[in-house]
């Protein structure tokens, strides 16, 4: 097994796409101090899933995303692609490329991939697991890392050596598997407790069920008092219907005996209304008969009035020619 290709982009001072090829052979990495040599290898251990930021030389998750220059702007994602090639010795018999991605979002979120399929970190560690290649495994050594190694305890150079020897994968499946017998044992308290609890709601369900026993029983009865009772309700309902209908029939042969009373009054009255309107034509030719009769005699009056002032008028001048008759023969 080997690494084939390293594709960095947006990791720590990477902030454009850089692609390392590993030649057969030794590949070295060769610059002044400050130009992001230990950035390479921390990017190999981020991409094979190493967690702890502090081991990658940050101190918050952002660190590990470009945040800017002068010249340029910060970016808003991290992404690592390690292709590796594995010539039968990986776990779960991985042959050929195998190609692991890592991405990383400012807003805290992580995607990863294997051979550009979406997976959890968990399956990563899986894979690499007793292969060397795991978070902390003795096949990355930084700058100090030796020393350290040397000056180590006991109980840490164990981890190596366990990690060398191959039997971490063991280890962390009887870790885990003691971990599901410890959650078995507490499920089974957790079921022994349950089962304590129902064993004195027993109890109380077996007097609830007689109560209910009993609530069937009389509400068996109330049933067939109330049928009972409805029986004698539908009797007295249809008599009241049957004499309600009798009345109904009734009614309705004094409705229509009305209704033909009705229809004569309505004759009559039409009757009537015409000989009313002939009596009212008769007295408005009465009234205009009146009011010509009353228009002669006013005429009349008048002229009577007028020839009265003329005869008055005349016996005036009678008189006066009398007087003068008089007055002549006396000469």
């Amino acid at each position: 097994m080997y690494f084939e290709k390293l594709d960095i982009q947006g990791f720590k001072s990477f902030v454009d796409r850089t692609v390392i090829t590993f030649k057969p052979g030794i590949t070295a990495i060769v610059g002044p101090n400050g130009c992001g040599k230990s950035n390479i290898s921390d990017a190999i251990r981020w991409v094979l899933g190493e967690q702890n930021v502090r081991n990658l030389r940050g101190s918050r998750i952002d660190d590990l995303i470009f945040s800017g220059s002068p010249k340029r702007k910060p970016i808003g994602m991290a992404e690592v692609t390690l292709t590796i090639n594995s010539n039968g010795d990986m776990p779960r018999a991985i042959q050929g490329q195998l190609e692991i991605t890592r991405r990383l979002f400012r807003n805290g979120e992580s995607e990863f991939y294997i051979n550009k399929i979406p997976c959890r970190l968990k399956d990563i560690v899986d894979i690499f697991m007793d292969s060397g290649l795991g978070k902390g495994s003795y096949a990355l050594i930084e700058q100090g890392k030796v020393d350290l190694v040397l000056r180590s305890k006991p109980k840490e150079r164990r981890i190596l050596i366990e990690e060398a020897a191959g039997i971490v994968r063991y280890k962390a499946k009887k870790e885990e598997a003691l971990h599901k017998m410890s959650d078995t044992r507490n499920n089974l308290l957790r079921i022994d407790d349950r089962l304590y609890e129902m064993e004195n709601q027993a109890a109380q369900l077996k007097s609830q069920a007689n109560r209910a026993k009993r609530y069937l029983k009389e509400k068996e009865k109330l049933i067939n008092l109330e049928k009972v009772f409805a029986g004698w309700r539908l009797h007295f309902f249809r008599q009241n219907l049957a004499q309600c209908h009798q009345k109904i029939t009734q009614l309705s042969v004094e409705i229509t005996k009305h209704e033909s009373d009705l229809a004569k009054t309505i004759i009559e009255k039409e009757k009537q209304g015409e000989e009313l309107e002939a009596l009212r034509e008769k007295l408005n030719s009465f009234h205009k008969q009146e009011s010509d009769v009353k228009s002669e005699i006013d005429l009349s009056l008048q002229k009577i009035e007028f020839d009265q002032e003329r005869i008055k008028e005349l016996i005036h001048e009678i008189e006066t020619l009398e007087g003068e008759n008089e007055e002549l023969s006396d000469k």
